[in-house]
């Protein structure tokens, strides 16, 4: 065991109200303790002291005659009668005494009441400036989501806006093979001009 234990326990070492196994512990471990050995004869030595003082009062007690009981119950009846001689100023004593803790009671209330109204009042902030002030939402813009028929129709006007770009870069084409054929003609018929010309200035110049 250890001394706390030991320490705890020896009030009732002392006074035998310990079981056989517990008090054996408690004087082995008192064997090897010095320090809860001087706590048993501190113990031993209080318990020593009030026994002797409660057997002399018991021994003054026994030696008391007659005539000392006679005093005794004297002194108790003569306390009841100035008890019972005066009930009003007891009366009144007892309800000043009572309306004095009353009212002490009351200003304490009332000072912890102010205490705790003021504590509260000085750490919620103003409410009166959160509603005057204005709310200011941000604006999202939405997008409608288009429906099939609008879908079909966007697909019909891109599909004739693609037509006429076909059909333009094909017409270009075909102005220039027709610029291109008109070129070959043209070089091809040059030699017969030439020599229809050569034929015409022979016969002016035989005739000369």
């Amino acid at each position: 065991m250890r001394c706390k234990s030991v320490k705890n326990k020896l009030p009732l070492y002392v006074s035998a109200d310990l079981s056989h196994r517990t008090k054996e512990k408690i004087e082995a471990h008192l064997r090897s303790c010095p320090d809860c050995q001087l706590e048993l004869k501190s113990l031993e030595e209080a318990l020593r002291r009030i026994k002797e003082a409660d057997l002399a009062e018991s021994q003054r007690i026994a030696s008391w005659d007659e005539e000392s009981w006679a005093g005794i119950r004297e002194e108790i009846g003569r306390t009841k009668v100035n008890h019972l001689a005066k009930p009003g100023l007891t009366y009144r004593r007892q309800k000043r005494y009572a309306l004095g803790l009353a009212t002490a009671a009351g200003i304490f209330l009332i000072s912890i009441l102010v205490y705790l109204i003021i504590n509260r009042a000085a750490e919620k902030p103003p409410i009166t400036n959160a509603a005057n002030q204005d709310i200011v939402m941000p604006e999202i813009e939405t997008q409608p989501t288009p429906t099939k028929a609008e879908v079909n129709q966007l697909q019909k006007e891109a599909g004739a806006q693609t037509k006429p770009a076909e059909l333009s870069s094909g017409e270009s084409k075909t102005a220039a093979e027709q610029s291109l054929r008109q070129k070959q003609t043209s070089t091809e018929k040059r030699p017969g001009d030439t020599k229809q010309i050569a034929q015409t200035q022979a016969p002016a110049s035989t005739g000369k």
